[in-house]
């Protein structure tokens, strides 16, 4: 069986970056974090992506059979109810020194700007200086120092190991819900997922680990070393750190509450 998970990884690298609004008045810190973070629009798109991962892989499944898989995956996997389930985590979770230094870090004009770079650099009608500048990689590198804080970005973020972890994770939550309709020799038994994820995982992680660097280095190619510093710098704070962290942990934590439901 062919496991095809670059589409959603690719759609994952263009997932909607931290809003720009200012908190709402009387609303609590987390529900601020949640939503200024992006991290609830994240959330809410992940039926549409796997949704979207089912239309790449069905092929593997007689057509009969199709009808019956979307309504599985939108059954199990609720957009709003797994926000619900990421707002409750966070609640049990958020330490509250982070949050608030995190929100005043988002809110700053530093971070707004590099939001609309990441939003602009991921629109559909920069793809081709997009791809003009991939080409120009391989014989204008930028300088030492720009790669290096580029690289520092990827190292304190784990952005790559992280959404690929997701994306797989994601992969294999449609796999168990589409091998319920194989035949006998396809079926994926429960026991084997555990090598699949990891075959997966060291297949891509190489490959998106260039990718990611590419893609941060068109970004911010026209952001200062100061401000890129200063960036980055965050990021590799304690609050930084536990930012990159909890946004994993919450996207796992709805995505293992979901495929908890069809085991059982």
């Amino acid at each position: 069986m062919h496991l095809r998970v670059v589409p959603v990884l690719l759609l994952c690298l263009l997932a909607s970056p931290a809003a720009s609004a200012q908190p709402a008045p009387g609303e609590d810190p987390v529900d601020t974090f949640f939503r200024l973070s992006g991290l609830e629009q994240q959330v809410r798109d992940l039926p549409d992506i796997i949704a979207q991962q089912f239309t790449d892989e069905q092929d593997l499944l007689d057509e009969r059979y199709h009808e019956a898989v979307y309504a599985e995956i939108r059954s199990t996997f609720l957009a709003d109810s797994l926000v619900q389930n990421a707002r409750i985590y966070l609640m049990e979770h958020a330490d509250g020194d982070y949050i608030t230094e995190i929100n005043a870090w988002l809110n700053s004009e530093l971070t707004r700007r590099m939001n609309d770079l990441e939003t602009e650099s991921n629109d559909e009608s920069t793809f081709q200086e997009r791809e003009a500048y991939f080409q120009s990689l391989q014989e204008n590198m930028p300088d030492e120092r720009r790669l290096q804080l580029v690289e520092r970005l990827e190292s304190s973020t784990s952005a790559t190991y992280y959404l690929v972890s997701v994306i797989t994770d994601m992969y294999l939550s449609l796999i168990g819900i589409m091998s319920e309709y194989m035949d006998e020799e396809n079926k994926i038994e429960d026991e084997r997922m555990p090598a699949i994820r990891t075959s997966i995982m060291n297949e891509l992680l190489p490959v998106y680990s260039n990718i990611t660097l590419a893609v941060n280095l068109y970004t911010y190619r026209d952001v200062s070393d100061e401000d890129l510093e200063a960036y980055v710098s965050f990021y590799e704070s304690d609050a930084g750190t536990w930012f990159a962290d909890i946004s994993y942990e919450v996207i796992d934590h709805v995505l293992n509450q979901a495929t908890s439901k069809i085991s059982n």
